[in-house]
């Protein structure tokens, strides 16, 4: 601070370059973790693939990492939505009809899915 004139200049010439510093160093560590995640399970997906079967169904074990791989990306997309709900707006924020729009066609979309496991499932009692 004693190379600074004021408390003003030392903030925004050293202090907001270190916070921005530590911030992108820390973004670039998680992004290059959650990619290396990713390409383990991907050739852990291609080994399940050239493997002969084991006592082990192959399609449990690939149905697991897309599942991990599929969570791994949420997770890194939870971040950049943080403050923005359901529509896709900020709060305090008007939806715009794009908004509007997509979120109609995504909850047909999860109406659907649901119909489709209630009919998966009642398929499957009676099949029994």
């Amino acid at each position: 601070m004693k190379y600074y004139p004021n408390v003003v200049l030392w903030w925004n010439r050293y202090v907001k370059k270190r916070i921005r510093q530590t911030f992108q160093r820390e973004g670039a560590s998680r992004n290059r973790d959650r990619k290396d995640m990713e390409d383990f399970y991907y050739t852990a997906i291609y080994h399940a693939l050239q493997c002969p079967p084991a006592a082990e169904n192959p399609a449990i074990a690939i149905r697991c990492l897309k599942a991990k791989i599929f969570r791994l990306q949420s997770k890194n997309m939870r971040g950049v939505l943080m403050d923005i709900d359901d529509n896709g707006a900020a709060p305090n924020e008007d939806i715009t009809t794009y908004q509007y729009i997509r979120s109609r066609r995504r909850s047909k979309h999860e109406w659907f899915q649901i119909y489709l496991t209630i009919k998966d499932k009642s398929r499957l009692t009676t099949n029994l």
